[in-house]
């Protein structure tokens, strides 16, 4: 096996530091005579420490799969953390959607009571803006979908307040499309060990 050549210089200065010092410790790369690279554990010691020129002796032991592991390793931790913060950006962005949704209700109902023009521009405008709260809430759904799963916080929790919550965050909607929604629930459903905000995101 050769040093890879974009690290013989590399090489050359661990082999001086392995001189001066005796002997050095270091991570290089190599490769085979068909190509292949190998990460190479290296330990240079010199056979005489007290003799000027005395050779190196090097042995070399293969941490490709190691290193390989540690990389994916890093690169999950990375992944999870841009995950958790795309569900907490998700979340911070879509409390202000949801209040974007009651006041164009609102607006809606306030145009519906006026006449001409003047609802007819009202009730476009409002249209336009609710578009784009669509399109924002669509773009937060995704956010939360890409969100890597983290640990589950299990607490005990009410599937009744669960429910509720999200029904409250889903009535303008449900309102707008004409739909009324009834509730009526056991008395015996016990509290439960969930993850309160997993279960809201599905």
């Amino acid at each position: 096996m050769l040093v890879a050549p974009e690290q013989r210089g590399t090489y050359l200065e661990h082999i001086e530091r392995a001189r001066a010092a005796g002997n050095h410790h270091f991570e290089i790369v190599l490769t085979t005579k068909d190509g292949q690279r190998v990460e190479a554990d290296a330990h240079a010691i010199m056979v005489e420490p007290h003799v000027p020129g005395s050779p190196l002796r090097l042995w070399l032991r293969d941490v490709t799969e190691r290193n390989r592991m540690t990389r994916q390793v890093h690169q999950a931790q990375k992944l999870a953390a841009v995950g958790q913060l795309s569900a907490i950006l998700a979340h911070e962005v879509r409390n202000p959607l949801n209040a974007m949704e009651l006041y164009l209700t609102l607006l809606e109902r306030r145009a519906g009571e006026t006449a001409g023009d003047i609802r007819e521009s009202m009730q476009r405008a409002i249209g336009s803006i609710r578009s784009e709260v669509t399109r924002l809430n669509e773009l937060v759904n995704d956010f939360l979908l890409l969100a890597r799963p983290g640990d589950l916080r299990r607490s005990p929790g009410s599937v009744h307040g669960i429910i509720d919550e999200v029904l409250e965050l889903e009535a303008l909607r449900a309102e707008r499309q004409g739909v009324r929604i009834e509730r009526e629930f056991s008395p015996e459903i016990p509290m439960a060990p969930v993850d309160q905000d997993k279960i809201k995101q599905a």
